[in-house]
């Protein structure tokens, strides 16, 4: 990246994962405090809709970040090298 590029930033895709991260969050917690205490108490399912937000926000980031590739001819194996190398590691 060159000194003069700028970074686009999107702050709502950023307030929407903290969203989906807090719902998830809540869920866990009315989950366990029920199964840690024994309680028929509140569990808070909806929170799970959290992890399906993760995959739309996963899902737009990815192809936000892998558009410069669109015109590329071997894109798609680009895409998935690319992938490769930084989740492999990982595991």
């Amino acid at each position: 990246m060159t000194p003069n590029q700028e970074i686009k930033t999107y702050t709502g895709i950023q307030a929407l994962r903290f969203v989906a991260a807090m719902l998830v969050v809540l869920a866990h917690s009315t989950a366990m405090v029920n199964e840690r205490m024994h309680l028929d108490m509140f569990k808070w399912r909806a929170g799970w809709s959290g992890v399906d937000s993760f995959f739309v926000i996963s899902g737009f980031v990815m192809a936000f970040s892998s558009g410069s590739l669109m015109t590329r001819a071997n894109d798609w194996k680009i895409f998935l090298m690319r992938r490769l190398i930084r989740i492999v590691p990982l595991y």
